[in-house]
């Protein structure tokens, strides 16, 4: 719920106010049985031979 909050601007509160119980304990088996990136949009400066270290930072 945080991840999608920051995505869209606005608090964590806020996403779960807006579903219904039923609806977010289903969110969260599902999240917890699939589990995905959740990349957050901070450019990469560190380099290792000249590459970027990585693709993305993960949010987890």
């Amino acid at each position: 719920m945080t991840y999608m909050a920051a995505l869209v601007g606005c608090s964590p509160k806020r996403i779960n106010s807006n579903l219904r119980i039923d609806l977010r304990e289903g969110f969260r088996n599902y999240a917890q049985r699939h589990p995905g990136p959740c990349p957050l949009s901070t450019r990469i400066t560190g380099r290792v031979a000249g590459q970027p270290w990585t693709q993305s930072i993960d949010f987890t």
